[in-house]
């Protein structure tokens, strides 16, 4: 990522229950975050819990889920 970056992040729920799944337990939101002088978008999504160790905190644990490669500048993101 580039000096300038990261640019604004936003939470949001893949679906329209939010952070409640089907299966009636609560969720953690995925992040977006505009890479504003990376002229990328990236996408972060939390890890499984089976993959944290004993004693971290498991609310701050997230991993790359994918970059949007937009060659420009992002400064902000539209999710809906």
């Amino acid at each position: 990522i580039n000096p300038g970056a990261p640019g604004f992040v936003y939470s949001f729920f893949p679906t329209r229950e939010g952070g409640m799944g089907s299966d009636k337990k609560w969720h953690r939101p995925l992040i977006g975050l505009s890479g504003d002088c990376a002229e990328s978008a990236y996408i972060l999504r939390p890890i499984e819990e089976d993959t944290i160790e004993a004693g971290e905190d498991r609310s701050t644990k997230y991993a790359l889920m994918c970059e949007i490669k937009c060659s420009s500048t992002v400064g902000s993101l539209a999710v809906g």
